[in-house]
Formats: C-alpha cells, sequence, structure tokens
C-alpha cells in the first residue's frame, strides 16, 4: 500500500504543476536522472486490463470504455528515457508531446531537461540536447525550425541534428522566467513572460521586435499561450484580462476583463477565439474582444479545454470550499456548441488533459490510469489502453495510424534483499491505433 501510495503522489504533484498562480518549480528538488536499462516485468507478471488500483492508483478503477486494450498488444515500438519521477511538464494547451516532425519524433523531457529526437520508424535515437534547466511542455514546428524551451530560455534549432540556431532568455537574473509557450506567425515569434511582458521576437535571429508591458498588477505574469488573428496576436495574463495586440508595431486594440486569471492557450473556434480563466470560459470575437458567449460553474474550476469540431470539450472540477451539495461528481467532462450544453459525464476523478485531433475527429484523454480515446459529439469513451508498468501518458500526436506517446512507467523490481523496490522511468512510444 505505501509503495501505491508513493507512486499516486507523485502523479498527482506532476499534474499539479500545471495549476500554476505563480508559484516556482523548484529543480533542487528533482532526483538527478540517469538512463536505465533494465527490462520491463516478465509476461508472467502481467495481466489483462489491470484495474488502476492494480496499477498503483487505488481509489480509480479502469474506466468504461466500449473496448479496453494493453499497451503491449499495440507496442510497435519503446524507447527508454531515463529514470525519473516527472517525465513531462503537464501543458496549459493542447500541443502535443512528442511532436513528429517529418521522419522523425521530437519530445521534451521535464527532468532531466532534454530535448529527444528518434527516428519515425523505429524509435532509434537519432539526436538529443541536454538543456541547463528543466524542459517545458511542448516543442513547436515552423518553416524548417522547431522552438524548444525551458522555464528559462527559448532556444531555435535545426530538427535533423538539434544544433542550437539561437537561443533567447528574456532576463539575466536567476529564476524561472517562461511558463507560456510561443506562437509563431510568418518571421515573429510571440512568448509572454513571469514579469508581465508579451515579447515579439524575430524567427531568424531571436532579436526581441518589441514587447508590451500587459499590467501593473502584482500577479502580472503572462503564463498563457498567444494566438494570432489576421494583424492582432492576443494574450491572456493571471491579471484576469485578455489583450490584443497589432502585430507588427506591439499596440494595444482592446482590453476585456475576465473573471479571473488564465494560464491557458487560446484556440480558435470558427470565428471567436476561446478563453479559458480558471472559473469561466469565453468566447470572443477576436476583433475588438466583445463576449459573445460565457460558460462558468458556481462552485467549479475548468481544468482544460480543447476546440472539436462543431465546439468544446471541458473538464470541470470542484474547486477547493466549492458547492459539496451539487450533484455533479468531482470531476466532469462537458460537451460544448457556441450556446449550449450537449453533455455532461462524471469522469471518475483520472482526468486531466484533452487533445483533438483533426486527422482521426477523436479526442485523447491522458489519465492516471492510461490513454482514453472520446467521441467528442456524445462524450463516449471509445477506447482504454492500459499498461500494468503504471502507464501515465501526456498528450499524444496522431499520425498515419500510429500514436506517439510520451509517459511515465512505474515498474516493481526487487532490490538485494528481495525487497520491491519503484522505479519510475520515461518512455517514448510508438503504439497502434485501435
Amino acid at each position: 500500500m505505501r509503495l501505491m501510495l508513493t507512486t499516486i503522489a507523485t502523479v498527482l504533484i506532476t499534474l499539479a504543476s500545471c495549476d500554476d498562480h505563480g508559484k516556482s518549480l523548484d529543480e533542487n528538488t528533482l532526483p538527478a536522472a540517469k538512463h536505465a536499462d533494465q527490462p520491463l516485468l516478465d509476461e508472467k507478471q502481467r495481466m489483462n486490463e489491470p484495474s488502476g488500483a492494480e496499477m498503483g492508483f487505488p481509489g480509480f478503477e479502469s474506466p468504461e470504455a466500449d473496448q479496453h486494450h494493453s499497451l503491449e498488444d499495440l507496442l510497435v515500438w519503446r524507447y527508454e528515457l531515463a529514470e525519473t519521477s516527472s517525465v513531462a511538464l503537464p501543458p496549459n494547451g493542447v500541443n502535443p508531446n512528442p511532436l513528429v516532425v517529418g521522419d522523425i519524433v521530437v519530445a521534451s523531457v521535464f527532468t532531466p531537461g532534454e530535448i529527444v529526437a528518434v527516428a519515425r520508424e523505429t524509435g532509434g535515437e537519432l539526436w538529443n540536447l541536454h538543456l541547463q534547466e528543466l524542459g517545458s511542455s511542448h516543442v513547436s514546428f515552423a518553416d524548417g525550425v522547431l522552438y524548444a524551451q525551458t522555464l528559462r530560455t527559448l532556444y531555435a534549432l535545426r530538427p535533423d541534428t538539434g544544433e542550437v540556431i539561437w537561443k533567447w532568455t528574456p532576463y539575466d537574473e536567476e529564476g524561472e522566467w517562461i511558463y507560456s509557450s510561443p506562437t509563431i506567425e510568418s518571421d515573429r515569434l510571440f512568448i509572454g513572460d513571469r514579469a508581465g511582458l508579451l515579447n515579439c521576437l524575430s524567427t531568424k535571429t531571436g532579436d526581441l521586435l518589441w514587447w508590451a508591458q500587459t499590467s501593473e498588477d502584482e500577479n502580472r505574469q503572462v503564463n498563457a499561450t498567444a494566438i494570432v488573428v489576421d494583424n492582432l496576436v492576443i494574450t491572456a495574463t493571471n491579471a484576469a484580462s485578455a489583450i490584443a495586440y497589432e502585430v507588427d508595431s506591439g499596440r494595444e486594440v482592446w482590453r476585456r476583463n475576465l473573471e479571473s486569471g488564465s494560464i491557458f492557450q487560446i484556440q480558435r473556434l470558427r470565428d471567436n477565439i476561446v478563453v479559458q480563466s480558471w472559473n469561466s470560459i469565453y468566447l470572443l470575437d477576436p476583433s475588438t474582444g466583445e463576449i459573445g458567449h460565457q460558460w462558468s460553474w458556481p462552485g467549479r474550476q475548468v481544468r482544460c479545454t480543447t476546440v472539436v469540431q462543431d465546439g468544446l470539450l471541458a473538464i470541470t472540477y470542484k474547486e477547493p470550499g466549492g458547492d459539496r451539495s451539487s450533484p455533479l461528481g468531482e470531476e466532469v467532462l462537458l460537451g460544448l456548441s457556441e450556446d449550449s450544453t450537449l453533455f455532461e459525464h462524471q469522469s471518475g476523478g483520472a482526468m486531466s488533459m484533452l487533445r483533438y485531433e483533426p486527422t482521426t475527429k477523436l479526442v485523447y484523454e491522458p489519465r492516471f490510469d492510461g490513454l482514453g480515446i472520446i467521441d467528442p459529439n456524445t462524450g463516449r469513451r471509445l477506447h482504454h489502453i492500459s499498461s500494468k508498468q503504471g502507464f501515465y501518458p501526456t498528450l499524444p500526436h496522431v499520425s498515419e495510424g500510429i500514436i506517439y506517446l510520451l509517459a511515465g512507467e512505474t515498474h516493481i523490481d526487487q532490490d538485494q534483499n528481495g525487497e520491491p523496490s519503484i522505479r519510475r522511468v520515461g518512455v517514448l512510444l510508438a503504439v497502434r491505433h485501435p
């Protein structure tokens, strides 16, 4: 039981890091990692369709799904990264980690901070870039350039070799300065920082072209990932505002006050943009900031939102001290159209992220106990992929019938005295789509 509690505590701590209210992640508390080459548990130790409790997650039973699958049965290749308790930083958006770029698969590893590239067909290592700080939640790719970052520095890389083209750190002072992710449009890159600035860089050189101070408030951090619509770049802040600036000049065009702060990626839904705050989801007109619709749920917070073909999927959960008499469960999956709620399902408390994949028209649901695949029209879970290894992935990239995953695995080994010993490793996986 102690081993099970240790395992789930590690996962919960990792996922909690996405709920940023200006807190720093203490690098000194994270263990140094080394590459591990110990084998998986042998076949006699595996079970078909293990429950969440059996995988080291007490209280989480395998969720309802039309079909359950063993990860081992679907596995195409597996690349073991390192022994670590925090392989991936949970995202505040919908960008996948790893990312498929041509014939390579590239992943951002939280600790130890590194960018790893492997061959798409075989999983063989091509290159890795060791970072001086903790890795971010994903990498980005635009116009032949790969963009990666730590919590302090942004890197432009050559995807075939990992060679650094340029790097940019917003401030000389020690500390974690970047919790947002870059948005690339033509020859410009936009990224917020924790001092409250939205920065515009040249994609060619990394030079700063302009910056805008979003607020003078005490908690003015810009941790949201911006969006570019026409000639405007739009971001959101911890100081409870969404703001639009001219792409060329950085001149402020409009400002919209929000009910609470936002650290989340801004997404596009038809002619509107979707801005998620802690307590609400907004549809805004990108040209004026006018509110087209606002969803909120008293006593509940919004964990994540993903735009799907005809609307949104969102996860809400009870906020601390919220209304305990609410008939809704602790965590609820909601399907939303532009003006109504289509469905709501209690989730069983194991969900944390969602990503819609346009090529399959399905939603992928990383969980503490595996990967769910959801029909966005009904919220019905079509598939659930699990493993005896205590498999907990981040947002996948799906391409040509293969699901590419960065995940943590839990291995129970035996020490010299025959006592059980937990080992957690990071892995890159290629899995056949069920």
